[in-house]
């Protein structure tokens, strides 16, 4: 994996803050580090627009990820100068995120945080600048401030509390909210500080405190950075629940104590409200059911990203090599790739991670896959997953698809390879799990219930060898289903045991997964 340079050359003379920056994320430039910044998080209490916009702009002009900025817009810093409504305008018309700490919040964000997210090969590497200095130009010229740049091994796992804290208090400004405060300034005119009003930001919800609410209920989840040392004692992923987060019952605890006086019908509501909220402005977290929906609907910290990042660092060092080079038996280097004999390059690779990773890969995987992808990086064929498909043994109208179980949480060995290669030519790209997102689960029921309607309403094309009826992979966001392969010929009607239909992911899916997006 690339090295990623440091914000500023050792030896140079001392850089101010401002180059600090500047060179900080200018050096997130794909063309300079190899990986694509995917998102940059700005957080400091005191924001200038021209200063924010000086020192991030010339990145953004060379990619487009994610921004989300969060600063402080309590009354008396926006009369004072220190913070500036003209942040919203900047952040408004780059398509930027703007949260803020207002008057009605009780605690104040103090933090200075400046991060960078960037992917290569589907793994997530963090670079931060953390210190003192605010994103003014006093901050960054003037004041007697520091920054201080750290690596992804440097950035303590705690950091992503204290910065889900800022998230969680802040909140999110739109036109609506940027109107109100200029009214409110405009009101306020010249008035000495100590008659300054406290401003109040327009309701975004039916129900008062819902910052609070959402900041309760982050707060009962058990601590992200923690999870990855329990699953190590975890014997699967059904039974990891408790360890990454909070079924419905415990959530709608949380949200009848903010709300003693709302009835228990409108409890369940704006508990599945406030989940949704909750999931929907951050992406780390999901909402997930148990296999066979055993469990009630639970708000969880996704594991796709804590098991990637963590099985990206043992890899460091191997990706890119041979399976010849990566020790597999000699006896098998010359053998082709044909049948099931991939799974030697997912035992290979499975071999590199230590005991305690490689148990949590083996515990939490709901279904060990391969992806072969060419020098392109592009997947070279779908992947098959859950049963067959067989007229005479269709599941029941509307029952749940048995290969969402396979799909809660799959791992896939990408590997590279050309037309001819042996075992031993294999090149090894990366352990990948895939996580689908609520709105996936949403789309593969959907599409599965379709296909199973249209092949019980098709028999006699089916015995014909017919299986036009059926969607084509580009129609389909994730799966779609075909004759399973190696079972495409024959007199057999399609959908027989002889020749038996299948889901498939589909190749934009597997690209998703290789590339970590």
């Amino acid at each position: 994996m690339t090295s990623y340079p440091e914000p500023f050359p050792i030896g140079s003379l001392v850089p101010s803050n401002r180059d600090k920056l500047k060179n900080f994320f200018g050096s997130m430039d794909p063309a300079i580090s190899g990986a694509q910044p995917h998102r940059l998080l700005v957080i400091s209490p005191y924001i200038s627009r021209d200063a924010l916009e000086d020192v991030i702009s010339p990145l953004l002009e060379r990619c487009s990820p994610e921004v989300h900025v969060i600063c402080s817009w309590r009354t008396a810093d926006l009369v004072s100068g220190a913070s500036d409504i003209g942040v919203y305008e900047l952040c408004r018309d780059n398509g930027w995120k703007l949260s803020v700490d207002h008057d009605q919040v009780p605690r104040r964000i103090h933090l200075k945080a400046y991060l960078g997210y960037l992917l290569q090969l589907g793994v997530t590497v963090r670079m931060g600048m953390i210190g003192s200095a605010n994103l003014t130009n006093s901050g960054l010229d003037s004041n007697v401030e520091y920054l201080h740049h750290l690596t992804h091994r440097d950035l303590p796992g705690h950091l992503d509390d204290e910065v889900e804290k800022a998230m969680s208090w802040a909140r999110g400004v739109d036109d609506e909210a940027y109107e109100s405060m200029k009214e409110h300034l405009e009101a306020i005119g010249t008035r000495e500080s100590e008659d300054i009003p406290d401003w109040i930001p327009p309701e975004q919800d039916r129900y008062t405190g819902r910052n609070s609410l959402e900041l309760s209920i982050i707060n009962r989840m058990p601590v992200r950075h923690k999870i990855m040392q329990k699953l190590v004692g975890t014997l699967s992923l059904e039974d990891a629940i408790e360890a990454r987060g909070l079924r419905f019952s415990q959530v709608r605890r949380v949200v009848s104590e903010k709300n003693p006086e709302v009835s228990r019908d409108e409890i369940n509501d704006l508990t599945n409200e406030t989940m949704l909220r909750l999931v929907e402005g951050d992406s780390r977290l999901d909402l997930q059911r148990g296999p066979q929906g055993h469990h009630s609907l639970c708000l969880v910290w996704r594991l796709q990203s804590i098991l990637n990042e963590a099985i990206g660092e043992q890899l460091r060092g191997h990706v890119g090599k041979t399976m010849k080079e990566l020790g597999l038996d000699k006896s098998l280097c010359d053998e082709s790739l044909r049948g099931s004999r991939s799974q030697h390059i997912r035992k290979v690779c499975l071999g590199l991670l230590d005991d305690e990773l490689r148990k949590v890969v083996r515990r939490m995987s709901t279904w060990d896959a391969t992806i072969a992808i060419n020098w392109n990086f592009q997947p070279k064929e779908n992947r098959p997953v859950g049963p067959s498909i067989l007229s005479d043994s269709l599941p029941a109208h509307g029952t749940r698809p048995e290969l969402l179980d396979s799909l809660w949480l799959p791992s896939f060995c990408i590997y590279q390879t050309e037309a001819g290669a042996t075992l031993g030519d294999v090149v090894l790209q990366g352990l990948r799990f895939w996580e689908p997102t609520y709105k996936d689960v949403e789309n593969i029921t959907r599409d599965y219930l379709e296909d199973i309607d249209l092949i019980s309403r098709n028999d006699e094309a089916l015995r014909n060898g017919d299986s036009t009826f059926l969607p084509k992979e580009n129609d389909r966001e994730r799966i779609f289903a075909k004759v399973r392969t190696g079972k495409g010929r024959g007199h057999q009607p399609l959908a027989s045991k002889q020749r038996p239909l299948c889901h498939y992911l589909n190749k934009t899916t597997l690209a998703f997964v290789v590339h970590g997006h």
